[in-house]
């Protein structure tokens, strides 16, 4: 059950899903978005054109009906100012702009208005005797501007004369426009009127008119300043649309461009393009771009980190419950260790203290004189009845609470007397023991006894690690709050399968070992309230790291630190 472990790259799959899923919703909704939006900006187009053609359609009624009887007497007046106010207008601008010594033809913008220069002191080069006429009556008379209308006559249409006078240099200007130009003119002024009508709004763009020649009539932006050309003539005119619409740029500003067929009474007359700024649509629009992505990213960001938290917080469980596992396994095996331990030494240690007394009594009887070799045998017997009770005792310690007689100890001195006694185990085998010690001796507080016994655990296994002539060191490296002490050896290193298993009661590699020196040295560490660790090993050698906290004497002289107890792998302050 602790091994089962939701494999995160799924759940950051998962997450990575919902992202994508979020991003391609909010696409989608964008694209509905644009799609209305357009539908209205189309809407607003489609009413500028039917408004500006039905304003066209009533100026070409006026062109249609005017001059056809006294009823529309006041329809042809109203156009005939249209084109004086035009004709004005474009010889103000020309008086302005032509040099002074300017005579004779000069081409203008309008096809249907021929214009001449004429100077005052040469009117009769021109060969026309009413315009002589009018040119002199001009001259003699204080007006600047004389209207004729010319009836037709068999070698030529009727027309419009108009002679002005220069106010910025020598001549006059005199201006022509045949009936049968007259309406073409008309229609063009009339369109340019209604399109003025349109210009003023702040989200149009463009409005332009075209004849089913496909030549433009009127336009609402300038030409000069425009970037966007002229439809052509095929692009608008003569195709029968009733409305298409195209999403496009006028220079830097996004626009909707509608056009469709200009009609007349029923028939196509030409072609009208409504052209709006989009500019709000495309704000909107990516601002919604941007702030789905944000959110995408967002969402993302927050799914990995509860995953990682999920993550984080079930390996923490499942560290937790193999912890648990562990320490229940630990627990039933020091618990059936402590039983047999209990009921091994009980059966051990009652036959042992009757062979002590026996080997009492041998002794005193030897003592007498009885045996010349007896004493050195007694001896060598109750050294290996003491070594039996040395391992019936270990056997005990593991079932028995540990108890500390706490005091102030010198680790230095400790460490010190445990090399000593490592020297004179591995002398005989030409095993080196050295030393590593501060110069400032290092005290904490503890059992001396105790830690003494855990120390020369780590040292007595370095020792049976070191092949001859091998090299056991004691370290001491002092910290702010803890010490840590190091044991290391020159042997063979411990393998990597048996790493997991050191301090397991019972594991060993020796032949004769227990396998407890390591598992007492950690019970007693532990009670102190340090660690016993396996810290660097290779095929050079082992280092067993021990560390330990510095603990400091309370005002009355006694440790600071609490007594405790170790029954069972537990640990408990008393």
């Amino acid at each position: 059950m602790a091994d089962r472990v939701v494999r995160p790259v799924y759940l950051y799959a998962l997450a990575g899903v919902v992202a994508v899923l979020v991003l391609a919703s909010g696409a989608l909704q964008i694209t509905r978005t644009k799609r209305e939006l357009v539908s209205i900006y189309e809407g607003s187009a489609r009413s500028l054109a039917d408004g500006a053609e039905q304003l066209v359609g009533q100026a070409l009624s006026m062109v249609e009906v005017s001059g056809h009887g006294p009823a529309d007497a006041a329809k042809t007046f109203a156009l005939d100012d249209v084109l004086l106010d035009y004709l004005f207008g474009l010889a103000a601008d020309l008086d302005r702009t032509l040099p002074s010594a300017t005579s004779g033809e000069v081409r203008v913008p309008d096809p249907e208005v021929s214009l001449r220069v004429v100077r005052g002191d040469a009117p009769e080069a021109l060969g026309d005797a009413f315009l002589m006429h009018v040119i002199r009556s001009l001259e003699r008379g204080a007006e600047t501007v004389a209207i004729r209308r010319l009836p037709p006559a068999p070698d030529r249409p009727g027309r419009l004369l108009v002679v002005f006078r220069r106010h910025l240099g020598p001549g006059f200007l005199v201006f022509t426009v045949e009936d049968t130009a007259r309406a073409g003119l008309l229609k063009r002024l009339l369109m340019q009127d209604v399109v003025r009508l349109f210009r003023d709004r702040h989200d149009l763009l463009d409005l332009i008119l075209v004849d089913d020649d496909g030549r433009v009539l009127a336009r609402a932006q300038d030409e000069s300043v425009s970037k966007v050309p002229p439809p052509q003539v095929g692009s608008l005119a003569g195709e029968g649309r009733q409305g298409e619409v195209l999403l496009t740029r006028h220079g830097e500003t996004p626009a909707l461009d509608f056009t469709r067929d200009l009609r007349f009474r029923g028939k196509g007359v030409g072609a009208i393009r409504v052209s709006v700024s989009v500019l709000a649509m495309e704000k909107l629009l990516s601002t919604s771009r941007r702030w789905t992505v944000i959110l995408s990213a967002l969402l993302f960001v927050v799914g990995f980190t509860l995953v990682r938290l999920i993550v984080w917080r079930q390996e923490r469980t499942l560290l937790r419950v193999r912890e648990m596992e562990e320490e229940i396994r630990r627990r039933e095996e020091l618990s059936a260790l402590g039983e047999m331990a209990a009921g091994v030494a009980h059966e051990i240690r009652n036959p042992l203290n009757a062979i002590s007394m026996g080997l009492q009594s041998l002794a005193l009887e030897g003592g007498e004189g009885k045996g010349q070799g007896s004493p050195e045998l007694l001896e060598t017997m109750r050294r290996e009845v003491a070594r039996i009770n040395r391992i019936v005792g270990e056997f005990l310690s593991v079932s028995r609470p540990v108890s500390l007689h706490v005091e102030v100890v010198n680790l230095n001195e400790l460490a010190e007397h445990v090399a000593g006694l490592l020297r004179q185990a591995g002398g005989r085998d030409g095993l080196t023991v050295r030393t590593d010690f501060p110069r400032i001796p290092v005290h904490l507080s503890g059992d001396r006894d105790r830690l003494t016994q855990a120390l020369l655990n780590l040292g007595i296994n370095a020792l049976e690690a070191c092949a001859s002539r091998g090299e056991v060191t004691v370290r001491i490296i002092a910290r702010k709050k803890r010490v840590r002490v190091e044991v290391s050896d020159t042997g063979p290193g411990v393998p990597p399968e048996h790493q997991p298993n050191l301090f397991r009661p019972h594991f060993t590699t020796k032949e004769k070992g227990l396998g407890l020196g390591l598992f007492i040295a950690q019970r007693i560490v532990q009670v102190h309230g340090g660690t016993v660790a396996l810290g660097e090993t290779s095929s050079r050698g082992t280092t067993m790291v021990m560390t330990l906290p510095v603990t400091g004497l309370t005002d009355d002289g006694r440790s600071g630190l609490p007594t405790a107890r170790v029954e069972l792998g537990r640990t408990r302050l008393a």
